[in-house]
């Protein structure tokens, strides 16, 4: 009951007891068992945001102290990128990649994991040369640093791993820099949703190239500059991928 937080609790009905407090009951009755593992499937989906805050707290609390294998189901990749240390990534009811969630992040073996773990920015690939490719469907070459064993087929950037050069380019030029302009955004709360044209790609009536994602903080700065942009996509966050 403690290390539930639910303490002082313990006469109280289901009916008496609130989402959060629900679910952590469900805990300390796993728990309780001592069971030789953990399987948690989608534990914070019926909460609201306060409440799932408190109950993933919860969560990291125990998964601290529990020293068996704990397993733990969801559709919602921040969540599982905050509370798993490895990832097995499921497409079509078949394993598509398992291990370090840091290595799956960054490097995606396939064009389904890269979608499946939230990456919104693909392009058709073909390689040039060595650490040098050409982004089909966005309109420019771009040097990259990973290798793989055979030519890829996409190369793909997460949205949060595009850079925005606030100041004039030194020289003129810069790796990776390309000109862009807005063609819509998404607000959140804290962040923007930034849809951008490259200027070196197809022209209109061609969808956007790129999703960035910003926090406000940076959006204000942003926005008042005038167009093009230059955009960094740099070498160490772009991935190849295969079918």
């Amino acid at each position: 009951m403690k290390r539930t937080q639910l303490e002082g609790l313990e006469e109280r009905h289901p009916g008496e007891l609130s989402g959060g407090e629900q679910q952590r009951a469900a805990l300390a009755r796993a728990l309780a068992i001592e069971p030789e593992a953990l399987l948690l499937d989608e534990p914070l989906s019926a909460l609201d945001t306060h409440l799932r805050s408190q109950v993933e707290i919860v969560l990291q609390e125990i998964f601290a102290v529990y020293r068996r294998p704990a397993i733990l189901v969801t559709h919602n990749m921040e969540e599982a990128y905050r509370l798993c240390g490895k990832l097995a990534v499921l497409s079509r009811g078949k394993l598509a990649a398992s291990g370090d969630k840091e290595a799956i992040f960054l490097r995606p073996p396939t064009l389904e994991v890269a979608r499946l773990t939230g990456c919104k920015n693909f392009s058709r690939a073909r390689m040039i040369s060595d650490h040098l490719v050409e982004a089909i469907d966005w309109g420019c070459q771009l040097r990259v640093t990973q290798t793989i064993p055979r030519p890829p087929s996409f190369v793909g950037i997460r949205a949060n791993h595009l850079h925005f050069l606030e100041t004039s380019i030194p020289g003129g030029s810069q790796e990776n820099v390309f000109p862009c302009r807005l063609v819509n955004s998404s607000e959140t709360p804290f962040r923007m949703t930034l849809f951008l044209r490259l200027e070196t790609g197809p022209g209109d009536p061609a969808p956007p190239h790129l999703q960035a994602e910003v926090y406000k903080e940076k959006w204000d700065r942003l926005k008042d500059l005038p167009f093009p942009w230059h955009v960094r996509l740099s070498p160490d966050s772009l991935f190849l991928l295969a079918e």
